[in-house]
C-alpha cells in the first residue's frame, strides 16, 4: 500500500511536466502547420510560365531580343493579374487600365533560339499609388539568367489619373521578403553632355496597342535601333532600365536623343516634337561579347 501511494505521488508530481510537454508538442505542430500554410500561400502567389524561344523572338545573334523579353515579362504579369481578378478585362469594366511605369532588368545571359525557359513573377508590397512586381527567368538547368523588378500604376480611362491600390490590396499576390532585385526601379537622370545625332520618326499604326497609345516596348526598340550596329556586333546587353513618362499617339512626330556616358553606357530619351515633352528614358549597359557579364543585382 505504501509503495502504491509512493508511486501515485511520483506520478502526480510528473503530471505538470507531462502536460507541459503535451502543450509544447501541440504548439510545435501548430507552428509547423502555420509555416506550411505560409509556404503554400507563397507558392500560390508566385506565377510560373514556360516559354520557348522561337525564331521570331531572336536577333541577328540568335539571342532573345530585349523587346521579346519585355513581351514575356508583361505577358506573365498580365496572366497573373488576370488569374487573381485584377487583369486587363477586370479593370476595363471599371474604366481603368494598368500601365508599366518603370522597369529594371539585369541580364546574366540572354537565352538563345530554341531554348526553353521558365519565368516566375510575384508581387511585392504595394504603395498607395504604385504596385511592384519582380521577375526571374530560368534556363533548362534551373539557373537564373535574368532578374527584373518593375513598378506599375492603375489609371482611369477618362483623365488618365493614377488610382489608389486600396481596392486591390486583398487580391495583390505579395510574397514577403522575396526579391529578384532588392531595390526599386531607378529614376533615370540624363547627363550634362552633348547628345549624338538625333533620330526622328512618326508614330505608325503598328506602334499602337489596345490602349490606343504607343506600346511601351516600341520606345525600347526605337532607342536600341539608335545604337550603332557595329557596336551591337561587339557588345551584348547586360542591364536595361526604362522610365515610361508619358504617352505618344498615332501620327505624332517624335525624336530620340542619345548620350554615350561611357564606352558601354547609353542614356536615351524619346521626345515628342510638338511640345518637347519627354515620353520615355532608357538606360542600357553593355558588356563585351567575349567577356563575362559582371552586372550584379
Amino acid at each position: 500500500m505504501t509503495r502504491l501511494f509512493g508511486r501515485l505521488c511520483v506520478f502526480s508530481h510528473s503530471l505538470p511536466c507531462i502536460f507541459s510537454s503535451f502543450l509544447f508538442f501541440v504548439s510545435a505542430i501548430k507552428i509547423k502547420k502555420n509555416r506550411l500554410k505560409e509556404k503554400i500561400k507563397i507558392v500560390k502567389n508566385i506565377h510560373i510560365d514556360h516559354y520557348e524561344i522561337t525564331s521570331y523572338h531572336v536577333d541577328f545573334k540568335q539571342r532573345l531580343t530585349p523587346v521579346s523579353l519585355l513581351y514575356f515579362l508583361q505577358e506573365s504579369a498580365w496572366r497573373h493579374a488576370q488569374s487573381r481578378g485584377f487583369g486587363w478585362h477586370d479593370l476595363a469594366l471599371k474604366q481603368e487600365f494598368w500601365i508599366l511605369a518603370k522597369v529594371h532588368v539585369v541580364i546574366r545571359r540572354m537565352p538563345e533560339w530554341r531554348e526553353n525557359i521558365k519565368l516566375e513573377t510575384w508581387g511585392k508590397q504595394p504603395e498607395l499609388l504604385t504596385a511592384f512586381r519582380d521577375f526571374e527567368l530560368f534556363d533548362a538547368n534551373n539557373s537564373t539568367v535574368i532578374s527584373a523588378t518593375s513598378s506599375w500604376h492603375i489609371l482611369d480611362m477618362k483623365e488618365h489619373k493614377p488610382m489608389h491600390m486600396e481596392s486591390f490590396l486583398d487580391k495583390f499576390p505579395v510574397v514577403p521578403n522575396k526579391h529578384a532585385i532588392e531595390h526599386k526601379p531607378e529614376k533615370i537622370k540624363l547627363p550634362n553632355l552633348p547628345s549624338l545625332e538625333g533620330t526622328s520618326f512618326t508614330v505608325a499604326p503598328s506602334d499602337i496597342d489596345m490602349n490606343q497609345h504607343v506600346n511601351n516596348t516600341r520606345y525600347v526598340q526605337w532607342a536600341i535601333d539608335c545604337i550603332p550596329f557595329e557596336f551591337q556586333q561587339k557588345y551584348v546587353l547586360g542591364e536595361l532600365s526604362v522610365n515610361f513618362v508619358s504617352e505618344a499617339r498615332i501620327d505624332e512626330a517624335c525624336y530620340i536623343e542619345t548620350y554615350q556616358e561611357k564606352d558601354n553606357l547609353f542614356l536615351q530619351t524619346v521626345i515628342r516634337k510638338e511640345d518637347n515633352r519627354k515620353l520615355a528614358l532608357i538606360k542600357s549597359v553593355w558588356v563585351a561579347q567575349e567577356g563575362e557579364n559582371s552586372v550584379d543585382k
